[in-house]
């Protein structure tokens, strides 16, 4: 069987341009902070969705030391720190001012590590040049990234549609009420991120899937709630 490569590739903007490293990283650190802070007096289910998540922290992921090898080291370390720079959407493309964003990346492994991804930092060692030219054939490079809820293709709030769903990437240890709980600040909300989702049997959910938040405004009221 052969073995499976980490890879990475750039989805926002849309875009072929992939990475899929021949090597697979030496180690991929995955950590979680909780901001304690702003949540103490809050109400959860008073909040939006994405601030919810924000206020319930951010996955950070480290990935050290990736070997790069070859006449495409250079080209592919270049690719690698762009992607860690901002770039500027026109009013045109947001309907409003212009706005500073960064670029969407989407980090996959195998069937088990599967991430939405902002780059943050990269680091870049060449170790190896060409001895004719001067160019790098060998690297190693280290990478930290910030995990992100992309935005589901939907109706534009100016027209008034319901705002996009926000998307999450299930891990393993992801359950609907629990999901539900942070999302919304209550966990029977999870029928209608089953609903949403097509999905009939909540325990056969498997980690590496994406699902999709309803808004809100989306959601069955609650029992004791007005509709």
């Amino acid at each position: 069987m052969t073995a499976q490569k980490a890879l990475l590739r750039q989805i926002e903007p849309k875009s072929e341009k992939t990475i899929e490293f021949t090597y697979n990283p030496e180690r991929i650190t995955i950590s979680h902070t909780l901001v304690m802070k702003e949540l103490n007096g809050q109400s959860g289910s008073n909040l939006a969705v994405e601030e919810v998540v924000r206020r319930l922290g951010i996955r950070t992921i480290r990935i050290e030391a990736v070997p790069l090898f070859g006449a495409r080291t250079r080209r592919e370390c270049e690719q690698l720190l762009s992607w860690s720079e901002a770039i500027i959407k026109t009013p045109r493309e947001v309907g409003g001012s212009a706005e500073t964003v960064p670029v969407g990346l989407e980090l996959v492994w195998g069937s088990g590590l599967h991430y939405f991804v902002h780059m943050e930092t990269v680091v870049v060692t060449y170790l190896k040049f060409a001895g004719a030219t001067g160019t790098p054939i060998r690297a190693l490079v280290s990478m930290t990234l910030h995990q992100y809820i992309p935005a589901k293709p939907g109706p534009n709030p100016t027209s008034g549609g319901l705002p996009d769903r926000r998307a999450r990437v299930l891990d393993s240890s992801d359950r609907l009420p629990s999901l539900a709980t942070a999302a919304y600040g209550r966990p029977s909300a999870w029928r209608d991120i089953a609903r949403v989702n097509n999905i009939d049997d909540p325990l056969r959910v498997r980690p590496g899937r994406t699902l999709y938040l309803p808004n809100p405004d989306e959601l069955a009221p609650a029992r004791g709630e007005r509709p």
